[in-house]
Parts: C-alpha cells; structure tokens; sequence
C-alpha cells in the first residue's frame, strides 16, 4: 500500500494529522510532536486506515539500555541536507538541524533507522537507541517499506 502523493511533505503530514488521518496503535494522532514508546506501537501505524508500517516482531523489539528508554523522533528531511554526524565539507546535516532544534536529550548520540541520499527529502526515523535502529532495519524483522521516486528528466535503461 502507497501513500497518497498529498502525504509527502512535512506539512502535508501535519495537516493529516490535524485532520485525524494518521492512527498509531489504532489510536488517533492528534498532535504532530507527541512522543511514542515502541511498545505502543504493537507494529502498526497507519494513515487512512492504509498500513504504513507494520512488524510481524514488534513485540520482540527491545529497549538498547536498561538505564535510558529507547525514544523515537520522526523527521521531514529537506533535499539537500546529509545524514551524517561528521562532515569534513561542511554540508548542512539534519542531525545538526535536530540538535539545534532541541530535539533528543542534551548530550544524546541520535541514530538514523536507514539513509536517505543528500538529493532527496522524506520521512527518517530517528532514535537515540542503536538497538532499536539495528533491529528496524533486519530484513528477518519483516517491516513493510514503501518508497515514492520522482525522475525529472529523461529515464534511460542505463
């Protein structure tokens, strides 16, 4: 199942939000920075009633430290930022833009759950739980996941 192509920017994702679209654990999302615990999810989050992401593991998913809960942020990445904590160029850096942003504890390592190329935007994952990442991207863990790409231009076999 595809997401709507009017659900693929941040904002769009707020409005869907506000418009009681997005459910997680079969409960409305009403507030676009509310935070969740893994162990609400029970594997399902949905927009429309449509399955956006689902893990037939979810309730094997531990917290990586016993000391600190696994906490999880997502965010829009903008076209043109790198996913990185080091960059000897300089770049702008979501991460960065994060940090800035006050999001994750003060002294916190966020890990990204995958990568998203320097050229395009979207929806990341991110958590403060390298355990966590790890086990969102086992392909034993069967998570659905669902890209949309847009070519401008000319697309060649090559």
């Amino acid at each position: 199942t595809n997401l709507p192509s009017s659900v693929s920017s941040r904002r769009s994702i707020e409005r869907a939000i506000q418009d009681h679209q997005i459910t997680l654990a079969g409960k409305v999302i009403s507030n676009p920075a509310a935070l969740v615990s893994w162990k609400e999810v029970k594997g399902a989050l949905s927009f429309n009633n449509q399955l956006i992401l689902f893990s037939k593991n979810a309730t094997q998913n531990k917290a990586a430290s016993t000391t600190e809960r696994a906490r999880v942020w997502l965010a829009h990445k903008l076209k043109g930022e790198i996913v990185s904590h080091n960059d000897p160029h300089n770049r702008p850096s979501l991460l960065e833009r994060l940090r800035r942003g006050g999001v994750g504890p003060p002294g916190s390592h966020l890990k990204t759950v995958g990568r998203l190329d320097m050229s395009t935007e979207g929806l990341i994952l991110l958590t403060n739980s390298g355990q966590y990442a790890h086990e969102m991207e086992l392909p034993s863990n069967a998570f659905y996941r669902s890209y949309r790409v847009r070519v401008h231009g000319f697309l060649t076999q090559s």
